[in-house]
């Protein structure tokens, strides 16, 4: 009797978790630059370190924190939502988010110090 032949199907092609790594290494980079920023504006976790170059070098870390940030957050919206490096982008938006407060907390304390 002639039986049909059942051809075995392709496996579907692996998926790189490389997105989700962006976002979070990207998310990473932000947080540092708040970091600097909070040690670089007036706010209470500096040292009392003043000055005109200073305060432009907080303010400058501060706003390149917040649009580093939120372009973390977008990558990593992107990543969770297409199941590409689902992990780390999870942990790359809180970071991301994370980022964008501390940065802008310490744009208002600085203003507020100034």
């Amino acid at each position: 009797m002639n039986e049909p032949q059942v051809q075995p199907q392709p496996a579907p092609p692996s998926r790189s978790g490389s997105l989700g790594m962006i976002s979070f290494v990207v998310a990473l980079i932000g947080l540092i630059l708040a970091a600097v920023a909070m040690y670089a504006l007036p706010t209470a976790a500096a040292p009392p370190v003043t000055g005109f170059l200073v305060t432009r070098v907080g303010m400058f870390s501060a706003f390149a924190a917040i649009g580093v940030g939120l372009i973390a957050v977008v990558i990593a919206a992107v990543g969770v939502a297409v199941r590409l490096g689902r992990r780390w982008a999870l942990i790359g938006l809180v970071v991301g988010v994370l980022a964008c407060l501390i940065a802008l907390g310490g744009m208002v304390v600085g203003y507020l110090r100034s």
